[in-house]
């Protein structure tokens, strides 16, 4: 389902082998947290995503889409240790899978341990982790940076064959 949704709007989507059941269960075993049935479902598909752009002047660059599961665990990892530094709790209870490109963890809310389908939350790291709702749901965000990618490097749909 996930890479057909990505396929259904571009072809350059980037994808990974599908992530295991024990590298899910290490990830959320590791943070004490269980993702929603949404990423689990697109991490078994494909271990990240990303989108391949093409920057005018500069050649081709790879976004990223959604993390794989190493990188989740080391950001989540990275965000908790910032804010333990700075005496704040901003990035718990959250759980990042992507960044904007503008640097701004994008996350799962978490209650009672469990990520939360919805909403999608944007944490600024610019306006001391502000929060801000970004998408109602995690096919509403990968629809919304696919939509904003064909917008604005020309990455769209395939042509019909």
């Amino acid at each position: 389902m996930w890479r057909e949704l990505v396929q259904d709007y571009s072809s350059e989507g980037v994808f990974a082998n599908p992530a295991t059941e024990s590298e899910l269960e290490w990830v959320e075993g590791s943070l004490d947290i269980k993702m929603p049935a949404s990423l689990r479902a697109l991490l078994r598909e494909s271990d990240g995503m990303a989108l391949k752009i093409r920057l005018p002047g500069e050649g081709d660059e790879v976004r990223t889409l959604v993390w794989s599961t190493d990188e989740m665990l080391s950001q989540n990892l990275e965000l908790r240790a910032q804010d333990a530094l700075h005496g704040k709790d901003a990035a718990y209870p959250y759980f990042f899978f992507a960044r904007e490109t503008n640097g701004d963890p994008m996350a799962f809310p978490v209650k009672d341990g469990q990520a939360q389908e919805s909403p999608i939350v944007v944490l600024s790291h610019d306006h001391r982790w502000e929060r801000r709702t970004r998408d109602t749901d995690l096919r509403g965000y990968v629809e919304a940076v696919l939509k904003f990618a064909a917008a604005r490097y020309g990455v769209g749909k395939k042509e019909p064959v």
